[in-house]
């Protein structure tokens, strides 16, 4: 009887310290949701942006708005910090989903190397102001590589997205040097 007591003496202490480390670590993303999604919401009203779009990517939060032609990109990462910048949709030069590899050595008696796929994202260049931005949908830290296939479908989803609203200032473009000819 005694060593069912020592047993359960062991694994009760366990048990509960991973049960609060579970509570406390949903709690800190939880404040964090909580942050963004304040950021987010004061520097819309700021800007007054109208949330046509919005997509929360691991590092960055995207809000696009249709009526002002308008990208808001949110940048946050796990120190808190946040930031933002304001593009133009209309100057948006390309627009592109990329595999950011990085090669990574086997061993020193083999020598060989393998490229690993680090990042998978959404690469966007504008071209007032000559800027480039680097949208990160996949991330070997915060993802497992089982989520890489299902994350690049997502990058090329929200390529498509963008593009809907991109889409329009291209089509009455064309239309325009239609009609002049």
């Amino acid at each position: 009887m005694s060593e069912i007591i020592v047993v359960v003496l062991l694994i009760v202490p366990v048990v509960l310290a991973v049960i609060v480390l579970n509570y406390l670590n949903k709690k800190q993303k939880r404040k964090a949701h909580n942050k963004l999604s304040a950021y987010a919401s004061e520097i819309t009203n700021q800007l007054q942006i109208k949330q046509s779009f919005w997509k929360r990517l691991p590092y960055q939060l995207i809000i696009i708005d249709d009526e002002s032609r308008e990208i808001l990109v949110v940048d946050y990462n796990d120190n808190n910090h946040l930031s933002h910048e304001l593009l133009s949709l209309d100057m948006i030069e390309s627009l592109k989903v990329v595999r950011l590899k990085q090669a990574v050595s086997l061993g020193e008696r083999n020598k060989k190397t393998e490229a690993i796929i680090t990042q998978i994202g959404l690469e966007v260049c504008f071209t007032k102001p000559r800027k480039e931005i680097f949208l990160v949908v996949y991330d070997h830290v915060a993802h497992n590589n089982l989520q890489m296939a299902e994350l690049e479908k997502e990058a090329r989803q929200l390529h498509d997205d963008i593009n809907k609203f991109r889409v329009p200032q291209m089509i009455s473009a064309s239309s325009a040097k239609a009609m002049t000819i």
